[in-house]
């Protein structure tokens, strides 16, 4: 779950194509739950060795960190109130390594993304 202030600056915002680019920053909950089934299904079936203590579990399970968003994007209106949008954007989520249960695994978040998609308002929008 991502919380996070992102905002955009249009290039010329009167135009029927309009081009804008965001950065903003996020605060990032991350929780996992892992579970071993191949280690569940030898314990069911008596496979385990004697010594066995549980599965091994060395990945990020939790953990709370700050992520910045960049990139840009472009709009076009049909009308008022329908138009289409593409974004692309990069992000970077810092995690804390006191949560990582294995330092050769230990590593930040990055990702790009890509968005299409129609934006429909059902107000009569104004661009500032």
């Amino acid at each position: 779950l991502g919380i996070g202030l992102v905002p955009k600056y249009y290039f010329y915002p009167w135009k029927k194509i309009s081009l804008y680019t965001f950065a903003g920053l996020n605060i990032n909950f991350t929780k996992a739950a892992y579970q071993d089934n191949e280690w569940q299904t030898d314990k069911e079936f008596g496979m385990l060795d004697p010594d066995d203590t549980g599965p091994y579990n060395p990945y990020l399970e939790k953990n709370t960190g700050l992520g910045v968003i960049s990139g840009f994007g472009a709009e076009y209106d049909l009308n008022d109130k329908l138009g289409f949008y593409f974004s692309a954007g990069y992000q970077f989520i810092l995690f804390d390594e006191a949560n990582f249960k294995a330092s050769e695994h230990i590593e930040h978040f990055q990702a790009l993304s890509f968005q299409a998609g129609v934006r429909w308002s059902f107000l009569k929008s104004k661009k500032l």
